[in-house]
Formats: structure tokens, sequence, C-alpha cells
């Protein structure tokens, strides 16, 4: 092989068009991107700074936030503590008190100051403030002198001996504006703090907001409590954080919005500074990265040529071709290693062209002797002037394929000795010497002399062996060793094709996880055995397992737990039936069995063996895993004619046995029969009666609490069964959750709500809502989202009328999945509910990211409310609670008018139950809406008392 003195390509690699290809695609597909992920790396790197600095003036206002509702926590303990000394006169100690001016506020009366001091009188619009009750502050807020700030006035209730004529009073407190806003710059630079009450009005400003900042605020989502502004001012760009002061459970007052106005130029300092270091640093970058890339397309392009060439010789299968190699760089290696890879590419066609015809053999089905006789031939083709011989190994013992093809295929032996198989199963191919074993002296093709060994191994066992020699024991090249090789893998695949034929009549029958009787084998097996059975005038028990709990099993642990705690049932079956009967796995988690039983009573009392075995603790996953069953009995011929028959009357059973709990035992009846008939019945008519339009829509009213409105209503379906009459959702429900009806049906009562909802709008009835239950099913579907688009868009219904209920078990199943479609439902405009609240298990963390807006307190928080003091304050709380993670608490069950007074008075927001009314038709329910027939709360307070209105305090405090 010459070596050139000079490449060819030195000069003139740039000169070629590939070369400039090369050059403009490194520019393209290096430089360029290189310079958008600088653009785009600096866009995300000044984003990042200003989402870091705004989430620090974020954190700055929430501190405030909290701080703020504490300062005013502790004004309002130190006012009641000198409310009820009667020291009034200590909370103005001071300037730097909390408090510098206090007023008596009595009804019938103008306002008073209660401390002698002042000589203007007291504002009058304290007279018009809302006065709290039931002993709980409120905060008012009073337009200051000013006109542009307002004055903060704490309202708490005297004591009962200042009044007037024995009439009750209130304090007015005017909070000291120094005290309550202390701390109110919070440090930021060149910020402003302003705050606002919950119409935008500002109660304390540094600097009025633009008007644009307002617009934006007053149209924020009602649950958005943190936020940013972007706004143009006077001073240029602005940016306003604000947060939510929560001032309802504490003060009954709206909440208040304190909003830090800074210029966007301080945030933007940090940009600049990175902007400095980055873009020099960048340019150097790509200059060099531009230097690189000339040097390197000169040194490419020409070996590169060189390889091009030769691959073009090597597709046409010019395997002679070889390329020139200049130089001791990677391209030199490069070359050396193609060299290499053509001679092997030239060898490696020969031998595949050999090992096609052994592939075509195997895949016909062909003997394995009849494919060892080819091989024989083939190998002797590969390996001329070579002796060569192939043994195999089949069902009948090993057959010796030697000299020509066809000519002489003799038994060898029965079985070869041990010392000849154990050098054939060591491994790859070997040399053998006759004195190695007294088998060998029988195989080897030259009598005394050595030959290389090929052992075939199929499903890791020995299966054959091929031998070659050549005379005077020389060595074969690696070639024709890499060829003996590949015949003796092919030799292996078919040896294996054929085992595996011949385990496929037995994998028909037999289950692979348990080792146990499939379910055609098991009827077979069971007709052969009733057949017996009847001949000797005996009884034939088939007995029907289901697992309990094993789903929870693969969902926790996976697949391959499930798989060995069904080989364990399995076995536990066989050990505890010993071999007194025939065990099945039948599918999934189902198992049966057949044995002889006298009686009914020794049935069961083998079953329950059965139960107490499965009973006891597996070991899965370093911990003892619980599993029950429940089995259904079927005796032949009693209960059954035929293997089928009993089988299904067995499996009837069972689900009798399901229906009485877990580790529970049933013997067929014949009203099973009967039962199964009535359920498929009823499926059946449930079907029609989606197809006829049987069921129809009854509302039940959602009503305000205090207020009595009817706020919207609760869709409930009702069957119009045309013999049985109006029947309830309990009766078919669970049925159509069964038989996956219910998605159908629950489409079909979001759009007749729907429907429903827009002829109540058309006839003036003023609904704001309608609520409709989702089904776990519905919901998990995955078009459930575009249809309820699809809904909305076909009904015209506006989606702030809709209200969707699902259920609190939802929450557990994906949670991710579950989050991503209640996300797309709010996005649209939806309502969401959470229903049955508190009878599953919720992560408060969890509820609160959630996008639902009310929670419906199951009926089960009034369970004991009016006797119990416990079941009080447990209602309370969770009412509390819900408040402060600022969702809709909706009550249902109010079914007293104590409850109502109640609930209303803990601050549920909605009521629904029977104390109002019973579900009714959409008619019946407009006509019920136009009447409103419900009493505000102290009207219904009075009504529950049997005494006049002016005892509605008395009502309402019911204990706790």
């Amino acid at each position: 092989m010459n070596r050139p003195a000079t490449p060819a390509w030195a000069g003139s690699a740039l000169g070629t068009r590939v070369a400039r290809r090369m050059l403009l695609a490194f520019l393209l597909l290096g430089i360029i991107p290189a310079a958008i992920t600088l653009g785009v790396g600096q866009r995300q790197a000044r984003e990042a700074l200003l989402d870091r600095h705004y989430a620090s003036l974020g954190e700055s206002i929430e501190s405030f936030t909290q701080i703020l509702v504490e300062r005013l926590t502790a004004f309002d303990t130190l006012a009641a503590r000198q409310i009820e000394r009667n020291d009034l006169a200590g909370l103005l100690s001071d300037p730097s008190a909390a408090f510098d001016r206090v007023a008596r506020l009595t009804p019938g009366a103008p306002p008073a100051w209660a401390l002698p001091g002042p000589t203007d009188p007291p504002p009058p619009a304290l007279a018009s403030q809302t006065l709290p009750g039931n002993g709980r502050a409120r905060l008012a807020l009073l337009p200051a002198a000013d006109g542009r700030s307002a004055e903060v006035w704490l309202l708490r209730p005297a004591i009962a001996k200042a009044g007037i004529a024995g009439r009750p009073s209130v304090l007015a407190l005017r909070l000291n504006s120094a005290v309550l806003w202390d701390g109110a710059d919070l440090q930021a630079n060149s910020a402003t703090l302003c705050a606002l009450d919950a119409a935008l009005r500002p109660i304390r400003c540094e600097r009025p907001l633009p008007s644009d900042v307002l617009q934006t605020l007053a149209s924020r989502p009602p649950n958005q409590m943190l936020g940013r502004v972007d706004s143009r001012g006077e001073d240029g760009n602005q940016a306003s954080v604000f947060g939510e002061v929560f001032l309802k459970s504490r003060f009954g007052s709206d909440g208040w919005l304190l909003v830090l106005t800074q210029p966007t130029r301080v945030a933007e300092a940090a940009e600049r500074q990175l902007n400095q270091t980055v873009l020099p640093t960048a340019l150097i970058a790509l200059m060099c990265a531009l230097l690189l890339a000339l040097v390197a397309v000169r040194r490419t392009l020409g070996p590169l040529q060189s390889l091009t060439q030769a691959t073009e010789r090597l597709a046409d299968r010019d395997f002679a071709h070889r390329v020139p190699i200049g130089g001791d760089n990677e391209f030199a290696q490069l070359g050396h290693s193609f060299n290499r890879m053509a001679e092997g590419l030239a060898r490696q066609f020969d031998t595949l062209d050999a090992l096609a015809r052994i592939d075509q053999m195997i895949l016909e089905g062909r003997p394995v002797r009849e494919i060892a006789g080819i091989a024989r031939d083939l190998l002797g083709r590969g390996l001329p002037g070579a002796a060569v011989m192939v043994a195999v190994a089949d069902s009948e013992g090993w057959w010796l394929c030697r000299g020509e093809a066809g000519q002489r295929k003799d038994w060898l032996m029965p079985s070869p000795d041990a010392d000849w198989l154990a050098l054939s199963a060591a491994g790859g191919g070997r040399m053998m010497h006759p004195e190695e074993s007294a088998s060998a002296q029988a195989l080897l093709p030259h009598a005394q002399q050595p030959a290389h060994l090929q052992p075939v191994l199929a499903d890791g066992a020995l299966a054959g062996a091929l031998l070659a020699a050549r005379e005077a024991g020389a060595a074969l090249a690696p070639a024709e060793q890499d060829l003996i090789a590949g015949l003796a893998g092919r030799l292996a695949v078919g040896i294996a094709a054929a085992r595996r034929a011949a385990l496929l009549e037995v994998r028909a029958n037999i289950d692979s996880l348990t080792g146990l009787p499939n379910r055609p084998n098991f009827l077979e097996q069971l007709g052969e055995r009733l057949a017996r059975a009847q001949a000797e005038g005996r009884r034939e028990t088939v007995m029907f397992v289901d697992l309990d709990g094993f789903s929870h099993i693969n969902d926790s642990l996976g697949h391959a737990a499930g798989d060995r705690m069904l080989g364990e049932v399995g076995t536990r079956l066989r050990e505890t039936l010993g071999d007194r009967g025939l065990v099945a796995r039948l599918g999934g988690d189902e198992f049966a069995l057949a044995l002889s039983a006298a009686d009914d009573a020794e049935a069961e009392a083998q079953a329950r063996s059965l139960v107490a075995a499965l009973a006891r603790p597996f070991a899965l996953a370093g911990a003892n895993r619980y599993i029950n069953a429940c089995i259904g009995i079927a005796s032949h011929p009693d209960q059954g004619s035929d293997p089928t028959e009993l089988l299904r009357h067995a499996d009837m059973a069972m689900y009798r046995a399901k229906a009485k709990g877990q580790g529970s035992v049933a013997i067929y009846l014949a009203d099973m029969e009967a039962e199964a008939v009535r359920r498929a019945e009823m499926d059946t008519e449930i079907r029609r009666a989606l197809a006829k339009g049987e069921f129809v829509l009854h509302y039940e009213p959602l009503v305000e609490a205090r207020s009595g409105v009817i706020h919207g209503c609760e869709a409930l379906i009702r069957w119009q069964h045309p013999e049985r009459g109006l029947i309830p959702p309990g009766h078919f429900i669970p049925l159509a959750e069964e038989t996956g009806l219910i998605s159908p049906i629950g489409s079909w009562v979001l759009r007749e709500a729907c429907r429903q909802f827009m002829q109540w709008r058309n006839d003036g009835v003023p609904v704001s809502v309608v609520s409709v239950n989702v089904s776990v099913h519905q919901f998990q579907r995955p078009d459930f989202v575009d249809e309820v688009r699809e809904v909305l868009a076909q009904t015209g219904m506006p989606p702030s009328g809709l209200k969707l209920e699902i259920t609190e078990s939802l929450l557990m199943d994906e949670p991710r999945e579950v989050e991503q479609r209640l996300n797309a439902l709010a996005a649209m405009g939806l309502s969401l509910a959470l229903d049955d609240f508190g009878t599953g298990y919720s992560s408060l963390t969890y509820l609160k990211r959630l996008p639902v807006d009310s929670i419906k307190l199951d009926r089960s928080f009034l369970v004991g409310v009016l006797e119990s003091q416990e079941a009080r304050d447990l209602a309370r709380s969770a009412i509390g609670m819900l408040h402060a993670l600022r969702k809709e608490v909706v009550a249902e069950g109010v079914e007293k008018p104590e409850h109502r007074v109640l609930m209303a008075g803990w601050g549920a927001d909605l009521l629904q139950g029977w104390v109002f009314t019973r579900s009714m038709s959409g008619a019946a329910f407009a006509d019920y809406v136009r009447s409103n027939p419900v009493p505000a709360l102290g009207q219904a307070s009075a009504r529950a008392s049997g005494a006049p209105s002016a005892t509605t305090a008395q009502a309402t405090t019911l204990p706790g």
C-alpha cells in the first residue's frame, strides 16, 4: 500500500463547493444558534432577575400583611381587655398608644365622645356604620380630613350599663395612624406603599396609584391574594406588587389591599450589570469559533473525500478496494478501521450466504436432523479441504451427520459420556484431543487427530456439536472459526424453535404464572370428573375463588409483586386441597377448584379452610401483605349438570359471597339466577330509558344562609319508569356505575341541566347557578373537558351559571391528571365544588392548590350538633378552616330550623336540605323561586322558636 507524499486535498480543500457549504453550515448551525441562544439566555436571565426582585417585594408585602393583621388583632385584644375593665382612659395613655379617639355609639342617639378632651364632635358617619354583634369587633373606614385617605375605627360592644336607658352601646376607637402604619416603608428602594379598601379607595397612600393599576386590580380574580401589575407612570415604567389583608374571619370586614410600587429601572439594574459582562465575552467566543471552523474544514474535507470514494465501492460490494492512509492522526486510524471493516465484511457476506439457507430451513419448520444435514453440507463448502461433522440431539436421541450430506445418518449413542458433555458445555469453540473423552474417538473426523469443537447450546443446555479438522491437526483460521460459530448459532435457533413448538401444547393448557391448569383445561378435566362422579353415584363440588384487595397490591407494589402473590395463592390452594381435587387459575385473580364433598356442610368447611389459608400474610416487598378471598360453591348434580353451568353457578354464588363481605362463603341458590336475570333486565331497562328519554331531573334549591335568597339549585336525576313510577337514583345508579352506563347518563344530566337553566333565564327566573354531579367514570374520560365545552356551546349556557360537583375520593386517583383537568375546566369559567367533604381524605395543601370554588360539607357534620359539643366544635372548625382557604362553604342535609341557625351563625355561605323544600321538577322550581318562600335568618329563627322576631337573638344562641 503506497503512501502519497503530499495529500491532494491540502491546497484545494477550501476551494470546493463542499468546503464552502460546510463553512456556511457551520455558520448557520453554530454561530447563529449560539447568538440566538445568547439572546434567549439573556432574556431568560432578565426575566429570572426580575422575578426574583419582584418575589422579594412580594415577600415584603406578604410580611407586612401578616404584621398588619397581627397588629389589628393585638389592638382588638387590648381594646377588649380595657373595655372589660372599664378603663377607657388607659387606651389613650400616651401619643404612642394604639388608639387616639374613643366615641360611643348608642342606637337612637348621635355619636358622642366616650372621654373628655376633643372639642370637635365625632364624625357623623359613625352613626351609619353597621354595629357589631355577638361580642365580636368590626373595622370601619371613614374619610380623613385630607379627603385622600381614611381613618381606621375599631367598633366593639361596650359594657351593658354604659348605654342610654339600658340600651346596649358600641365603642368606636380610632386607631393611631402612626402606630398602625409603622414600618410601612418596608425598606424597599424607591418604593411607595398604598393601602386600599375592598372598593379600591385609598386608606393610606404615599402616592396615588395610576388609573390603569386600579383597573387591573379591580378586574383581578377574586381568589388572587398576591400579584403584580405593570404600568406607565410619570417617572417611567413602574411595577406594583399587591397583597390582600384578610379581615373577614376576625373582624367581619372586607379585606384591604396593600400595593407596593417601584420604578422598573430599580429591578433592571442587575440586568444592565449582567450585560456589561456577558456580551463582550460572547463576542470573543463567537470569533474564536469562526476561526476554528476554517481550520476544521481544511483538515477534514480531504480524508473524507477518500473515505467517500471507498464507501461507494463498498456499497457496490467491491470489498477489494482499500483507503490510502497518510499521517498518524485520527483520520489515519479511521482509514485503518475502514480497511479492517472491508475485510471483515467480505468474510461476513460469505458467511451470511451460508447462514441464509439455514434460516430458511428453520422458518420452514424442517426437522432438526434435516437442518443438521444442510449445516454439514454448508460447512463442508465453507471449509474446503477440512473434515467436518455435525451431531445434534432431538426427542429420540443423538444423531450424527458425517461424510457427504444425506449419505450417512447413524445413531451416535443414547447419550455421550460425561467427559464429552462437560467439554462441549464449557462454552465457546476449542481444540479437543482424542484422549480427553471416550466419545471423542468416535466423533473426531480424523482418528487420533485433534479437532476444533464448537458446542451448540439451546436454552442454556447442550443440544449438539460441530467439529472440523485439517490433517496433521492444523488449527483453523479465525474466519473459519467464525463460520463454525455462526452455523452453531443457527442450529441452536432451530433446535430451540422445535422445542418451543413442543411446549406450545403444554402452555395452551397450563397457566404459566402458577403452573395450574387454565380455564379450558379445567373445564375439560371437570367434565371427566363429572362423568366419573355420575358413574360412581357421588357429588362433585366446584368452588369459584375471587381475591379481595388484589388490585391494591398491583397498584401499590406493581404487577411483578402481584404475579408473585398469585403464584403463592396457587401454591396455598394446592397445599390445602392436597390430592383430593383439582385446582386451576381461570384468569386475573380468579381460581377454581373441583373436589368431592359429601354434602354442603363439608363443602363449606373446605371452603373456609381455603379462606383461612389465603388470609395468612404474604411476604412481599419486605413486609407482610394481606388479602381475603370470597368463595362461591356449586355441586353436581343438584346445582349444575355440566362443567360450564356448574362453573357459572359457582361464579354467581361468589358474587353473593362478595356482597356479604370479604372472606365470605356462599352456596348457590336458585334465587341467585333470578337475581342475575334481574340485574341483566335492569341493565337493559336503563339502556332503554336512555334511548326513550325516561330520565328526568329534579332540582333542590341552594339558599343563602342569612338572607334566605335562593342562589341556585342542584340537579338530581330521577327515573320516570313507565310501570314502576318515579324511581330514586339509589336504585339504578350503582348498577350504572358497574356497567359503565354512568357516563352516558352523566352526559345527559349535564346537557339537560344546561338546557333547563337557559329556559329559566329566558322565562326571567332569577337563578344564578345550577349544580351538576360528575361521576368518577365520567370525569376520567379523556374527552370530558371537550364534552363540557361542546355542551356549553350548543345550549348557549354561560360558564358562570354551571357548577360541577366532584367527589372527594376522585382527588386520590392520579392527582396530576385530576389537577390538570380541573384547571382546564376552571379556565373555561366554570365553578367547581368538592362534594361529600369529610367522608374521605384530602390533603389541605392539595385542596388549596386546586381551582375548587365551593366545598360541600357532608350531612354527617350535622349529626349530633344539637346534642354534642364535640360535633358542634368539629363543624364550626371545618367551616373556619375552609374559609381560611378562601372556599365557599355549602352545608348539605339541613333538615331542621336549628341546623340552619347554627350553620348560618358559624359562617356557612349556602344551605341545602329539606328544611326549605324537597326536590321538584323544573317548572315547580321556577314557581318556587318566583314566590321566594325562604325567610331571612331572623324570621326563620323566630318561627322556629314560636316567638316574635324580637327573640331572634335568643334563637341564635344555641350551645356552641
